[in-house]
Protein backbone atom coordinates (compact mmCIF):
# COMPACT_ATOMS: atom_id res chain seq x y z
CA UNK A 1 0.00 0.00 0.00
CA UNK A 2 1.41 3.34 -1.04
CA UNK A 3 1.37 6.20 1.51
CA UNK A 4 0.87 9.61 0.07
CA UNK A 5 3.63 12.20 0.51
CA UNK A 6 1.14 14.62 2.06
CA UNK A 7 0.33 12.12 4.84
CA UNK A 8 3.98 11.53 5.49
CA UNK A 9 4.53 15.25 5.87
CA UNK A 10 1.63 15.51 8.27
CA UNK A 11 2.93 12.60 10.33
CA UNK A 12 6.38 14.15 10.46
CA UNK A 13 4.94 17.50 11.54
CA UNK A 14 2.96 15.84 14.31
CA UNK A 15 6.06 14.02 15.48
CA UNK A 16 8.07 17.23 15.52
CA UNK A 17 5.36 18.96 17.53
CA UNK A 18 5.19 16.09 20.00
CA UNK A 19 8.96 16.10 20.45
CA UNK A 20 8.98 19.89 20.92
CA UNK A 21 6.14 19.74 23.42
CA UNK A 22 7.85 16.92 25.30
CA UNK A 23 11.15 18.79 25.35
CA UNK A 24 9.44 21.97 26.54
CA UNK A 25 7.58 20.05 29.23
CA UNK A 26 10.80 18.40 30.32
CA UNK A 27 12.67 21.71 30.56
CA UNK A 28 9.77 23.47 32.30
CA UNK A 29 9.40 20.81 34.97
CA UNK A 30 13.12 20.52 35.80
CA UNK A 31 13.95 21.55 39.39
CA UNK A 32 15.04 25.14 39.79
CA UNK A 33 18.73 25.61 40.62
CA UNK A 34 19.68 26.61 44.16
CA UNK A 35 20.71 30.17 44.87
CA UNK A 36 24.37 31.00 44.76
CA UNK A 37 25.61 32.55 48.01
CA UNK A 38 28.05 35.33 48.73
CA UNK A 39 28.97 35.92 52.41
CA UNK A 40 29.84 39.57 53.10
CA UNK A 41 31.74 39.17 56.38
CA UNK A 42 35.40 38.33 57.04
CA UNK A 43 36.31 35.12 58.82
CA UNK A 44 37.74 37.07 61.77
CA UNK A 45 37.26 40.45 63.41
CA UNK A 46 40.13 42.06 65.30
CA UNK A 47 39.45 43.68 68.66
CA UNK A 48 41.09 46.97 69.60
CA UNK A 49 44.88 47.02 69.59
CA UNK A 50 46.62 46.53 72.96
CA UNK A 51 47.23 49.86 74.70
CA UNK A 52 50.77 48.92 75.65
CA UNK A 53 52.36 46.33 77.92
CA UNK A 54 50.81 45.10 81.14
CA UNK A 55 52.80 46.10 84.24
CA UNK A 56 53.83 42.62 85.30
CA UNK A 57 55.91 42.44 88.50
CA UNK A 58 59.66 42.29 87.93
CA UNK A 59 60.05 39.17 90.08
CA UNK A 60 58.05 36.09 91.00
CA UNK A 61 55.01 34.99 89.04
CA UNK A 62 51.74 36.63 88.12
CA UNK A 63 48.66 35.79 86.08
CA UNK A 64 45.40 37.51 85.15
CA UNK A 65 42.04 36.14 84.06
CA UNK A 66 38.66 37.63 83.26
CA UNK A 67 35.74 35.59 84.51
CA UNK A 68 34.03 34.14 81.47
CA UNK A 69 36.97 34.93 79.18
CA UNK A 70 39.70 32.82 80.78
CA UNK A 71 43.34 33.66 81.39
CA UNK A 72 44.51 36.74 79.52
CA UNK A 73 48.17 36.74 80.45
CA UNK A 74 50.92 35.62 82.80
CA UNK A 75 54.51 36.34 83.70
CA UNK A 76 57.29 34.54 85.53
CA UNK A 77 59.58 32.70 83.13
CA UNK A 78 59.15 28.94 83.27
CA UNK A 79 56.35 29.26 85.85
CA UNK A 80 57.68 26.33 87.88
CA UNK A 81 55.86 25.50 91.14
CA UNK A 82 56.80 27.63 94.11
CA UNK A 83 55.65 27.98 97.75
CA UNK A 84 52.28 29.73 98.01
CA UNK A 85 51.95 30.32 101.78
CA UNK A 86 48.40 30.94 103.05
CA UNK A 87 46.82 31.22 99.62
CA UNK A 88 46.63 27.43 100.05
CA UNK A 89 43.78 28.04 102.49
CA UNK A 90 41.52 28.73 99.52
CA UNK A 91 41.65 25.02 98.71
CA UNK A 92 41.13 24.12 102.39
CA UNK A 93 37.98 26.24 102.47
CA UNK A 94 36.74 24.92 99.12
CA UNK A 95 37.09 21.27 100.13
CA UNK A 96 35.31 21.88 103.45
CA UNK A 97 32.37 23.73 101.89
CA UNK A 98 31.98 21.24 99.06
CA UNK A 99 31.90 18.33 101.52
CA UNK A 100 29.83 20.15 104.18
CA UNK A 101 27.48 22.42 102.28
CA UNK A 102 26.29 25.56 103.99
CA UNK A 103 22.90 27.00 103.11
CA UNK A 104 22.64 30.76 102.64
CA UNK A 105 22.73 32.43 106.05
CA UNK A 106 23.49 29.17 107.88
CA UNK A 107 26.36 28.70 110.31
CA UNK A 108 26.67 24.94 109.97
CA UNK A 109 27.45 22.45 112.70
CA UNK A 110 29.30 23.32 115.91
CA UNK A 111 32.76 21.83 116.15
CA UNK A 112 34.16 20.99 119.56
CA UNK A 113 37.49 22.48 120.61
CA UNK A 114 39.69 20.05 122.54
CA UNK A 115 42.71 20.42 124.80
CA UNK A 116 44.80 19.18 121.87
CA UNK A 117 43.51 22.09 119.78
CA UNK A 118 44.61 24.51 122.49
CA UNK A 119 48.04 22.87 122.62
CA UNK A 120 48.31 23.10 118.84
CA UNK A 121 47.51 26.82 119.00
CA UNK A 122 50.29 27.40 121.52
CA UNK A 123 52.72 25.40 119.41
CA UNK A 124 51.80 27.46 116.35
CA UNK A 125 52.53 30.65 118.25
CA UNK A 126 55.99 29.36 119.16
CA UNK A 127 56.68 28.83 115.44
CA UNK A 128 55.48 32.34 114.66
CA UNK A 129 52.52 31.02 112.66
CA UNK A 130 49.42 33.09 112.03
CA UNK A 131 46.90 31.68 114.52
CA UNK A 132 43.82 32.59 116.56
CA UNK A 133 43.23 31.71 120.23
CA UNK A 134 40.83 28.88 121.05
CA UNK A 135 39.49 27.58 124.33
CA UNK A 136 38.67 24.03 125.30
CA UNK A 137 34.92 23.56 125.55
CA UNK A 138 34.05 26.70 123.53
CA UNK A 139 32.92 25.38 120.15
CA UNK A 140 33.20 27.11 116.81
CA UNK A 141 30.76 26.69 113.95
CA UNK A 142 31.83 25.67 110.47
CA UNK A 143 31.17 29.24 109.27
CA UNK A 144 33.22 30.78 112.08
CA UNK A 145 36.14 28.49 111.34
CA UNK A 146 35.97 29.39 107.65
CA UNK A 147 35.89 33.09 108.51
CA UNK A 148 38.93 32.77 110.79
CA UNK A 149 40.67 30.71 108.12
CA UNK A 150 40.13 33.18 105.27
CA UNK A 151 40.16 36.62 106.92
CA UNK A 152 42.91 36.74 109.59
CA UNK A 153 44.38 33.54 108.06
CA UNK A 154 44.53 31.30 111.13
CA UNK A 155 46.71 28.26 110.53
CA UNK A 156 45.31 26.45 113.57
CA UNK A 157 41.77 26.89 112.17
CA UNK A 158 42.95 25.12 109.00
CA UNK A 159 44.06 22.09 111.02
CA UNK A 160 40.87 22.05 113.12
CA UNK A 161 38.78 21.98 109.93
CA UNK A 162 41.01 19.30 108.41
CA UNK A 163 40.71 16.97 111.42
CA UNK A 164 36.96 17.59 111.65
CA UNK A 165 36.45 16.73 108.00
CA UNK A 166 38.82 13.79 107.54
CA UNK A 167 39.95 12.63 110.97
CA UNK A 168 43.54 13.73 110.35
CA UNK A 169 45.37 16.53 108.60
CA UNK A 170 47.20 14.07 106.32
CA UNK A 171 43.95 12.49 105.12
CA UNK A 172 42.49 15.94 104.45
CA UNK A 173 45.59 17.02 102.51
CA UNK A 174 45.18 13.98 100.27
CA UNK A 175 41.67 15.20 99.46
CA UNK A 176 43.04 18.67 98.72
CA UNK A 177 45.46 17.18 96.19
CA UNK A 178 42.71 15.12 94.58
CA UNK A 179 40.57 18.24 94.19
CA UNK A 180 43.48 20.13 92.69
CA UNK A 181 43.83 17.48 89.99
CA UNK A 182 40.11 17.69 89.27
CA UNK A 183 40.50 21.43 88.71
CA UNK A 184 43.39 20.87 86.30
CA UNK A 185 45.98 22.26 88.74
CA UNK A 186 48.68 19.96 87.44
CA UNK A 187 51.62 21.88 88.93
CA UNK A 188 50.12 22.10 92.41
CA UNK A 189 50.94 19.99 95.47
CA UNK A 190 49.61 20.50 98.98
CA UNK A 191 51.78 19.35 101.90
CA UNK A 192 49.59 20.86 104.62
CA UNK A 193 46.20 22.50 105.11
CA UNK A 194 47.50 25.99 105.94
CA UNK A 195 50.28 26.68 103.44
CA UNK A 196 52.89 27.15 106.18
CA UNK A 197 54.92 24.28 104.70
CA UNK A 198 57.35 25.32 101.97
CA UNK A 199 56.44 22.03 100.27
CA UNK A 200 52.96 23.35 99.54
CA UNK A 201 53.56 24.70 96.02
CA UNK A 202 51.66 25.90 92.98
CA UNK A 203 51.87 28.34 90.08
CA UNK A 204 50.04 31.55 89.30
CA UNK A 205 47.99 29.99 86.42
CA UNK A 206 47.01 27.02 88.61
CA UNK A 207 45.81 29.33 91.38
CA UNK A 208 43.63 31.21 88.89
CA UNK A 209 41.59 28.03 88.42
CA UNK A 210 41.20 27.74 92.19
CA UNK A 211 40.25 31.41 92.52
CA UNK A 212 37.52 31.08 89.90
CA UNK A 213 36.05 28.04 91.64
CA UNK A 214 36.09 29.78 95.03
CA UNK A 215 34.36 32.87 93.63
CA UNK A 216 31.73 30.64 92.02
CA UNK A 217 30.83 29.38 95.51
CA UNK A 218 28.43 31.92 97.08
CA UNK A 219 29.39 31.02 100.68
CA UNK A 220 33.11 31.52 100.12
CA UNK A 221 32.61 34.57 97.90
CA UNK A 222 30.54 36.06 100.73
CA UNK A 223 33.25 35.42 103.32
CA UNK A 224 36.23 36.80 101.40
CA UNK A 225 34.50 40.15 100.82
CA UNK A 226 34.10 40.73 104.58
CA UNK A 227 36.44 43.21 106.23
CA UNK A 228 35.99 41.90 109.78
CA UNK A 229 34.05 39.43 111.92
CA UNK A 230 33.69 38.69 115.62
CA UNK A 231 34.63 35.18 116.70
CA UNK A 232 34.33 33.34 120.04
CA UNK A 233 37.47 33.73 122.20
CA UNK A 234 39.37 35.56 119.45
CA UNK A 235 36.97 38.51 119.41
CA UNK A 236 37.03 41.05 116.57
CA UNK A 237 39.35 39.99 113.75
CA UNK A 238 40.16 41.70 110.45
CA UNK A 239 41.01 40.57 106.96
CA UNK A 240 44.63 40.58 105.89
CA UNK A 241 43.51 41.84 102.46
CA UNK A 242 44.65 45.47 102.53
CA UNK A 243 43.18 46.12 99.06
CA UNK A 244 39.67 45.00 99.96
CA UNK A 245 37.23 47.67 98.79
CA UNK A 246 39.82 49.51 96.68
CA UNK A 247 39.83 49.28 92.87
CA UNK A 248 36.74 47.07 93.05
CA UNK A 249 38.56 44.32 95.03
CA UNK A 250 36.10 41.83 96.56
CA UNK A 251 38.56 39.14 97.77
CA UNK A 252 40.39 36.72 97.99
CA UNK A 253 43.46 35.64 100.01
CA UNK A 254 46.91 36.74 101.07
CA UNK A 255 49.99 34.69 101.92
CA UNK A 256 53.39 35.55 103.35
CA UNK A 257 56.26 33.36 104.56
CA UNK A 258 60.03 33.60 104.28
CA UNK A 259 60.08 30.88 101.60
CA UNK A 260 57.04 32.08 99.62
CA UNK A 261 57.52 35.82 99.94
CA UNK A 262 54.47 38.01 99.53
CA UNK A 263 51.57 36.32 97.74
CA UNK A 264 48.12 37.60 96.83
CA UNK A 265 45.17 36.02 95.03
CA UNK A 266 42.60 38.69 94.23
CA UNK A 267 39.20 39.21 92.67
CA UNK A 268 37.86 42.60 91.60
CA UNK A 269 34.87 43.99 89.74
CA UNK A 270 35.81 46.50 87.07
CA UNK A 271 34.96 47.72 83.58
CA UNK A 272 32.14 49.88 82.16
CA UNK A 273 29.10 50.33 84.37
CA UNK A 274 26.80 48.54 81.95
CA UNK A 275 29.22 45.66 81.31
CA UNK A 276 31.21 45.00 84.52
CA UNK A 277 33.53 42.02 84.63
CA UNK A 278 35.26 40.08 87.40
CA UNK A 279 39.03 40.19 87.21
CA UNK A 280 40.96 37.38 88.87
CA UNK A 281 44.65 37.72 89.57
CA UNK A 282 47.54 35.97 91.26
CA UNK A 283 50.85 37.48 92.34
CA UNK A 284 53.48 35.18 93.89
CA UNK A 285 57.02 35.52 95.18
CA UNK A 286 57.16 39.24 95.94
CA UNK A 287 59.58 40.74 98.47
CA UNK A 288 56.82 40.98 101.07
CA UNK A 289 53.05 41.32 101.33
CA UNK A 290 52.99 45.11 100.71
CA UNK A 291 54.98 44.48 97.51
CA UNK A 292 52.39 41.90 96.46
CA UNK A 293 49.64 44.47 97.02
CA UNK A 294 51.51 47.08 94.95
CA UNK A 295 52.03 44.64 92.08
CA UNK A 296 48.36 43.63 92.16
CA UNK A 297 47.21 47.25 92.29
CA UNK A 298 49.32 48.10 89.24
CA UNK A 299 47.77 45.26 87.26
CA UNK A 300 44.27 46.23 88.32
CA UNK A 301 44.87 49.83 87.26
CA UNK A 302 45.84 48.67 83.78
CA UNK A 303 42.98 46.23 83.21
CA UNK A 304 40.18 48.66 82.18
CA UNK A 305 42.20 49.93 79.20
CA UNK A 306 42.61 46.34 77.99
CA UNK A 307 38.95 45.41 78.22
CA UNK A 308 37.13 45.74 74.92
CA UNK A 309 33.58 45.51 73.66
CA UNK A 310 33.46 44.80 69.94
CA UNK A 311 30.28 45.41 67.95
CA UNK A 312 30.41 42.54 65.46
CA UNK A 313 27.10 43.25 63.71
CA UNK A 314 24.02 45.36 64.33
CA UNK A 315 20.49 44.26 63.55
CA UNK A 316 19.89 44.72 59.84
CA UNK A 317 23.56 44.68 58.81
CA UNK A 318 24.13 42.88 55.50
CA UNK A 319 26.04 39.64 56.09
CA UNK A 320 25.65 38.04 52.66
CA UNK A 321 23.52 37.69 49.54
CA UNK A 322 21.54 35.16 47.55
CA UNK A 323 21.56 35.27 43.75
CA UNK A 324 19.09 33.32 41.64
CA UNK A 325 20.07 32.03 38.21
CA UNK A 326 16.93 33.73 36.88
CA UNK A 327 18.32 37.11 37.90
CA UNK A 328 16.69 37.76 41.30
CA UNK A 329 18.83 38.74 44.31
CA UNK A 330 18.24 39.15 48.04
CA UNK A 331 20.34 40.88 50.66
CA UNK A 332 20.82 38.70 53.73
CA UNK A 333 20.83 40.59 57.04
CA UNK A 334 21.52 39.93 60.71
CA UNK A 335 18.37 39.37 62.72
CA UNK A 336 19.95 40.76 65.89
CA UNK A 337 23.00 42.42 67.41
CA UNK A 338 26.25 40.72 68.39
CA UNK A 339 28.58 42.64 70.72
CA UNK A 340 31.27 40.66 72.53
CA UNK A 341 33.41 41.53 75.53
CA UNK A 342 37.05 40.74 75.02
CA UNK A 343 40.70 41.53 75.64
CA UNK A 344 42.69 43.94 73.53
CA UNK A 345 44.39 42.18 70.63
CA UNK A 346 42.05 39.19 70.56
CA UNK A 347 40.38 37.91 67.40
CA UNK A 348 36.70 37.08 67.07
CA UNK A 349 35.91 34.15 64.79
CA UNK A 350 32.84 34.50 62.54
CA UNK A 351 30.91 31.70 60.90
CA UNK A 352 28.08 32.28 58.41
CA UNK A 353 25.85 29.26 57.79
CA UNK A 354 23.31 29.70 54.98
CA UNK A 355 20.55 27.30 54.02
CA UNK A 356 20.37 25.89 50.50
CA UNK A 357 17.39 27.70 48.98
CA UNK A 358 15.48 27.96 45.71
CA UNK A 359 12.95 30.46 44.40
CA UNK A 360 10.49 31.63 45.50
CA UNK A 361 11.80 33.34 48.64
CA UNK A 362 9.70 35.62 50.82
CA UNK A 363 11.22 38.68 52.47
CA UNK A 364 11.83 38.08 56.19
CA UNK A 365 12.45 34.35 55.77
CA UNK A 366 15.05 32.89 58.15
CA UNK A 367 17.79 31.52 55.90
CA UNK A 368 20.66 30.71 58.26
CA UNK A 369 22.63 31.84 61.26
CA UNK A 370 25.67 33.91 62.10
CA UNK A 371 27.93 32.80 64.99
CA UNK A 372 30.68 34.84 66.65
CA UNK A 373 33.16 33.10 68.96
CA UNK A 374 35.98 34.34 71.18
CA UNK A 375 37.48 33.15 74.48
CA UNK A 376 34.71 30.66 75.18
CA UNK A 377 31.93 33.10 74.31
CA UNK A 378 29.62 31.94 71.53
CA UNK A 379 26.77 34.15 70.33
CA UNK A 380 24.43 33.27 67.46
CA UNK A 381 21.79 35.33 65.64
CA UNK A 382 19.45 34.43 62.81
CA UNK A 383 20.10 35.55 59.25
CA UNK A 384 17.03 36.85 57.39
CA UNK A 385 16.27 37.50 53.73
CA UNK A 386 15.73 41.24 53.30
CA UNK A 387 14.37 40.98 49.74
CA UNK A 388 11.93 38.61 48.08
CA UNK A 389 12.94 36.54 45.08
CA UNK A 390 10.05 35.54 42.81
CA UNK A 391 9.71 32.31 40.91
CA UNK A 392 11.12 32.63 37.35
CA UNK A 393 8.57 33.04 34.54
CA UNK A 394 7.71 30.39 31.97
CA UNK A 395 10.00 31.80 29.29
CA UNK A 396 13.02 31.58 31.60
CA UNK A 397 12.06 28.03 32.56
CA UNK A 398 11.82 27.06 28.88
CA UNK A 399 14.94 28.83 27.67
CA UNK A 400 17.24 28.39 30.69
CA UNK A 401 20.80 27.43 29.88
Amino acid sequence: MRVSPRLLLRLAAVEIVLVAVGLAAFRYTQPLPEFTTAPALPATVQTAAPPGVLPWPAQGQAALAISGLGMVGSSGGDASPRPIASTAKLMTALVVVERHTLAAGASGPSIAISAADVDAYRAALRQDESSLPVQEGVPLTELQLLQGLLLPSANNYADILARWDSGSVSAFVATMNDRAQELGMKQTHFDDASGFSAKTVSTAPDLLALAQTVMDNPVLAGIVKQAQVTLPVAGLVHTTNALLGDQGVVGLKTGNTDEAGGCFVFAATTGPGDRPVTVLGVVLGQADLPAAFRASSALLSAVPAWLTTTAVVAKGDVVGAYAAASGGTSRLVAGGEIALAGWAGDQIQLEVQLDQRKAPLAAGTKVGKLTATTRGQRVTVDILAADAIASPGPWWRLWRH
